[in-house]
Order: C-alpha cells, then sequence, then structure tokens
C-alpha cells in the first residue's frame, strides 16, 4: 500500500529513491525569508486546501488563487442505495456482501489535482480497499487529508472505494478533485524566495545570513518554535517570536540585517532534512 499517495509530484525529478521511500525535487519555500507572522489567520473546518491557500497568502502577502472550483464526480455504485444531501453522501447495502463506491471525474489532462477525503470511521473500520486510478493507498484517520494525483492524458480519475461485506450502511462527504493553479503557486514561491535569508553559514547547530526587511514585515522561518534557540540580528540579541503560532519568527526593522539563529543542541542540520 502506499501512504498516502503523491501522484501530483510524478513528473517531478526523482532526488531520492528506495524500497520503500521516493523523495522528489520540488519548488519550495526558503528556510527563512522576508514575510508577514500571519499570527491571527482564521482557518476553516474540513478545508485543507482553502487553508493552505490562507496560509500561503498571509505569510508571503500575496493574493492567489491556488485551485480550481471542485470538480464533482460521476458517482456509481455496486449493491448500494445511495442517496446525496447537499454535500454528503449516504448509504445503504441491499445484501451482505462486498459493496463499492466509485467516483468519476473527467479534468483537464496532464494536470495536477487533489482529491479531498474527509475523516469519517469510513477509512479506519468500514473500509476494505481504497483505490485512486488503481492504486491502492491508506489513510490516516485522523484529519481530511488532500490526497495527490495526476491526470492522465484521457482526463480521467477514478476513485473507488470497497466496503466490508458487513457494513449495512454509513455516510461520507462528497469527495472532489481541485486542480493547482501550478503558475500561482511558482510565483508565490518565488516572491519568497527572492525575499530569502542569503545563507552564508549553516552548521549543525547555527545558521547565518543577510536579510533585507521592509516595513512591517518580519523575518520569517520553517523552523518550529521550541526552547533552546537565540537569535542575533547585527551582533545583537533578538526576541523570538512566532509565526502561524508554530514557527520561529523574528521582528526586525526595516533595513538589511545579518541575522543569527543559534541552538544549543546540535542536529539542526540533520532534523532540517
Amino acid at each position: 500500500k502506499n501512504y498516502g499517495l503523491r501522484n501530483d509530484l510524478k513528473k517531478n525529478k526523482v532526488w531520492y529513491k528506495d524500497k520503500y521511500n521516493t523523495a522528489y525535487q520540488c519548488n519550495t519555500f526558503p528556510l527563512a525569508f522576508a514575510g508577514y507572522k500571519a499570527n491571527n489567520l482564521k482557518l476553516a473546518i474540513k478545508q485543507p486546501l482553502e487553508n493552505q491557500t490562507k496560509v500561503l497568502n498571509a505569510l508571503t502577502g500575496s493574493k492567489q488563487v491556488y485551485f480550481s472550483k471542485p470538480i464533482s464526480a460521476q458517482i456509481t455504485s455496486t449493491n448500494l442505495v445511495v442517496k446525496k444531501d447537499k454535500n454528503q453522501l449516504n448509504y445503504q447495502s441491499k445484501k451482505a456482501i462486498l459493496s463499492t463506491l466509485t467516483f468519476t471525474y473527467k479534468a483537464k489532462p496532464n494536470s495536477v489535482g487533489y482529491i479531498v477525503l474527509d475523516n469519517n470511521q469510513l477509512y479506519t473500520t468500514q473500509i476494505s480497499k481504497l483505490t485512486v486510478n488503481n492504486q491502492e493507498i491508506c489513510l490516516m484517520p485522523i484529519t481530511y487529508q488532500p490526497i495527490g494525483v495526476y491526470v492522465p492524458k484521457s482526463g480521467k480519475v477514478t476513485l473507488k472505494i470497497k466496503l466490508k461485506k458487513e457494513i449495512s450502511k454509513g455516510s461520507l462527504l462528497n469527495p472532489e478533485l481541485y486542480l493547482l493553479n501550478k503558475q500561482a503557486l511558482n510565483k508565490t514561491i518565488s516572491n519568497a524566495q527572492n525575499n530569502r535569508l542569503k545563507l552564508s553559514k549553516w552548521t549543525n547547530n547555527q545558521i547565518e545570513g543577510t536579510v533585507n526587511i521592509k516595513q512591517g514585515q518580519s523575518l520569517i522561518t520553517t523552523i518550529p518554535y521550541t526552547s533552546g534557540w537565540k537569535a542575533f540580528s547585527d551582533g545583537k540579541p533578538v526576541k523570538i517570536v512566532k509565526t502561524l503560532n508554530r514557527f520561529i519568527a523574528l521582528d526586525l526593522p526595516k533595513g538589511k540585517h545579518k541575522v543569527t539563529l543559534k541552538h544549543t543542541m546540535p542536529g539542526l542540520k540533520l532534523g532540517i532534512i
């Protein structure tokens, strides 16, 4: 089984691969950049892609739209009576045999997208098998999880859910497909890269570099806010604050600064990798 599914990275260059893991080269945010703390974001329940959009735009001061409007599927089933109630599907089996729900999406060929699946008990106790385009996957039951998909030349994506034969009825949120706007995402990432902390030193327990801060900006990092860190700007101690209420940030005045972040325990580089 695949844990999750990252077919959205299918066309990316492979950086590392072994028997169990594959790592792809991706256009990603820098370790630290000049941006905005975004500590007061109101995130939506059960809307992971909407929340990602809010976070990316808030951190970078962007106004991009990263995902398409939801694409609904054609729904078919075997041994089930299925009724749709707004965005929820209620189903009941006809006989005590294995039942199947199939969702077929039509989307732009050779595009990348995400199917958002809920954390209903379906995925932990009721499901026998879950496949996307015939690839079996498993999911964490604690979150609304976007499944990365690559839309083939046919433009057809098929999600199939096989239920255990002892399941007589149940419900789930209607899974919808959202296409990724790669151009918008790359523009936001480039914005962060252009405002990155330009590293001059990176050891096991220290990073150092220069950054240009504009009025109202802070130094935003992707380092989790934990104890043991000390920060310096232009040789003077700086208070460490939070961004997104989870990661390290520094409030710095407008201008160019030489920044140093030190940790009391070695292992910074290993932890980031």
